[in-house]
């Protein structure tokens, strides 16, 4: 995925920009349209969970993706927080009961 870009918020918990890329890359959780924008005219955010180089920390890293250009604009990146978690799996379980 590339170009990546980033918004000043994306270092606000001052995760390392290589973790944050390594998370996404390695992501264990993945949600697309996790979330609609909270900035009007911007698509919905993803959601990836998945551990720092080091597999030391798990972390949710929120980015809006356009899979046709093939970048992603990063903006929030922090250590999973459980209620995070809990949603990504409360969608993910709703998305596949709506499957069958």
């Amino acid at each position: 995925m590339a170009p990546t870009r980033w918004t000043s918020s994306a270092d606000k918990h001052l995760i390392a920009r290589a973790d944050t890329l390594n998370a996404m890359r390695s992501a264990v959780v993945y949600v697309q349209d996790f979330d609609q924008a909270r900035v009007p005219g911007q698509p919905t955010a993803d959601l990836f969970i998945g551990p720092t180089r080091d597999g030391s920390i798990m972390l949710e890293v929120f980015a809006h993706v356009d899979q046709v250009n093939k970048d992603a604009l990063i903006f929030h990146s922090m250590p999973v927080r459980q209620k995070t978690l809990e949603r990504a799996r409360r969608i993910l379980a709703d998305r596949k009961g709506q499957q069958s």
